[in-house]
């Protein structure tokens, strides 16, 4: 008959120990598909932002972030984060019947690179998001150089450059807007009139 030694028993334990533990990291993912929710401490962590989240997730984190009563108007709210983000960019959440319909990073201060920019882009994203289905870039010859990439129908993203070659970033954003929301850009928040000029838009205060 066989029988467990001290060592071989210890052994075992700590295999279905450490079994266990992997199981339960498995279950416990860090999935983009879940949705933050703010601390009981009043914070939310901005890397795990998206558009889409309900805005009470914004709201409630109080540490993390401030309403921007400049940028609340015609039932949108603004909020401004009170610290910046790990590339050193100020986010800003806007909102609108209770759901963030954009988020915004600005790099005012000190522009990204490209490739930094679109990863954090693509970060803002949900996990169900449709597959980048185009680019337009006509606008880098515009006065305020800016790339827009379109994921599906419903999300679009934009790069602003700090000139027309395209390496730094300045500001990037990314907006849901489903068949029938009114229109979006990061440059001064809603879409300005016909005829209006939109390097006279005005950025939130400070950058982090």
């Amino acid at each position: 008959m066989f029988k467990w030694k001290p060592e071989t028993r210890v052994t075992s334990l700590l295999l279905t120990s450490a079994l266990l533990v992997a199981l339960g990291a498995a279950g416990c993912g860090s999935g983009s598909s879940v949705t933050p929710t703010a601390t009981k401490q009043g914070t939310v962590n901005l890397e795990a932002l998206k558009v889409g989240m309900p805005e009470t997730t914004i709201k409630e984190a109080i540490l993390t972030f401030v309403p921007d009563p400049k940028g609340s108007i015609a039932g949108k709210n603004q909020y401004l984060s009170r610290t910046p983000n790990a590339n050193g960019g100020q986010v800003i959440a806007q909102c609108k019947d209770n759901q963030v319909f954009g988020l915004q990073i600005y790099h005012q201060n000190k522009p990204v690179g490209k490739e930094v920019a679109i990863a954090s882009l693509k970060q803002l994203l949900p996990s169900d998001v449709p597959p980048q289905s185009k680019v337009d870039d006509a606008g880098l010859k515009s006065a305020i150089p800016v790339e827009v990439y379109w994921f599906g129908d419903d999300y679009r993203g934009e790069l602003f450059y700090t000139d027309a070659t395209g390496s730094q970033v300045k500001i990037l954003s990314v907006w849901y807007e489903p068949k029938g929301a009114a229109t979006t850009t990061s440059e001064g928040g809603d879409q300005p009139a016909a005829g209006a000029d939109k390097s006279k838009a005005e950025a939130p205060a400070g950058d982090g």
